[in-house]
């Protein structure tokens, strides 16, 4: 009986080591993506300030239409 009762200890604290690593990890990514959002966002911004600001009206129009 206490061989079934070890073996079911066992599996319910890898069940939550398996839990716990699933949620470090998930929490860990969401740490370091924002501050790499932020620099691609910033990069892209930049891009198209240039490319509106080098189009003509006509050019900008046609944008708008499409």
């Amino acid at each position: 009986m206490q061989a079934h009762v070890d073996s079911h200890q066992s599996s319910l604290t890898k069940r939550f080591l398996t839990i716990a690593l699933k949620l470090i990890l998930v929490f860990s990514t969401c740490l370091v993506t924002p501050a790499a959002i932020a620099d691609v966002n910033a990069d892209v911004e930049t891009r198209v300030q240039d490319i509106l600001k080098n189009m003509s009206l006509e050019q900008k129009d046609g944008q708008m239409i499409q």
